[in-house]
């Protein structure tokens, strides 16, 4: 299986605030306006890719940038909610001075080892990955030697793309990164991942 692993267009959040987005309704927030033009380029970069199916987060932002690649493909998004972003519990709207203020000493832990720090009422990066694998395996069969779309999430990409090229999660924020609207390449086979192509924004290149 061919993995386009796609994140969303930038939101207000992104772009001006700062604020820690996660997968709880305060984050559901939708793309800003040149997360929207960033979605429409990144549809028209997969014109040409042999997509059979584009699945996505139940996030409006992931929703939004997966229905862009999927249109021009005459294709129906399929949403798993396995695909959400990380849950950052209380943190979530929050800036980070605002994090440090409310929860005094807690962003040192996660930046210290985020796979295995948990965010007040929050999760893990490890249970995050366990919960990505399974959808990814769950797409696997279905799909076989085909080319896929993932629309996802900052967090749930890094440490997706840990898991499948056998590096340790708690490294996904220190060694990955994954830009607004990015496309990244993996070919995937029993689990395992081959990166073919990484977090390129060349489409974009009109837009900055």
């Amino acid at each position: 299986m061919f993995l386009y692993i796609v994140r969303h267009g930038a939101t207000e959040w992104n772009l001006n605030e700062g604020r820690y987005c996660g997968c709880r309704d305060i984050s559901d927030i939708d793309l800003s306006p040149l997360g929207k033009k960033q979605a429409e380029a990144l549809g028209e970069r997969l014109r040409e890719a042999p997509l059979k199916a584009v699945y996505s987060s139940p996030l409006k932002r992931a929703v939004e940038t997966a229905r862009q690649a999927a249109r021009l493909h005459k294709l129906d998004v399929a949403i798993i909610n396995e695909l959400r972003e990380r849950n950052y519990g209380q943190w979530e709207g929050l800036t980070l001075k605002e994090i440090d203020e409310r929860f005094p000493g807690g962003y040192e832990g996660y930046e210290k080892d985020p796979g295995s720090f948990r965010p007040p009422d929050g999760e893990t990066g490890f249970e995050v990955g366990e919960r990505v694998v399974q959808a990814v395996a769950l797409i696997a069969e279905r799909h076989d030697d085909q080319a896929v779309a993932l629309a996802a999430h900052e967090a749930v990409n890094r440490i997706l793309l840990c898991r499948l090229l056998g590096l340790s999660v708690s490294d996904y924020r220190r060694k990955l990164v994954q830009s607004n609207a990015s496309l990244t390449i993996v070919e995937c086979h029993e689990g395992q991942g081959k990166l073919l192509l990484y977090n390129d924004t060349s489409h974009l290149a009109h837009l900055q």
